[in-house]
């Protein structure tokens, strides 16, 4: 397993940087809710909470050396 390693590393280096693509996948859930805040001194922090049917999106993009390429939700 180490020589096929290597040896991919080795295949990966000749390869020129311009043709290469990295995946990137972000997304977000609307059930998430700020740990943290702040308030006036002596007040209490009062903030909303998202209560009820949670949705996520999922972001998966290609990164090229000029920018992305080929976004995609859902």
């Amino acid at each position: 397993m180490a020589e096929r390693r290597a040896g991919w590393h080795e295949q990966l280096a000749a390869e020129p940087v311009a043709t290469l693509v990295l995946v990137d996948e972000s997304g977000v859930n609307t059930q998430m809710t700020r740990l943290r805040g702040h308030a006036l001194g002596g007040q209490r922090l009062l903030a909303r909470v998202p209560h009820g049917t949670y949705q996520t999106s999922t972001l998966i993009s290609g990164v090229r050396l000029g920018g992305p390429c080929g976004p995609a939700t859902w």
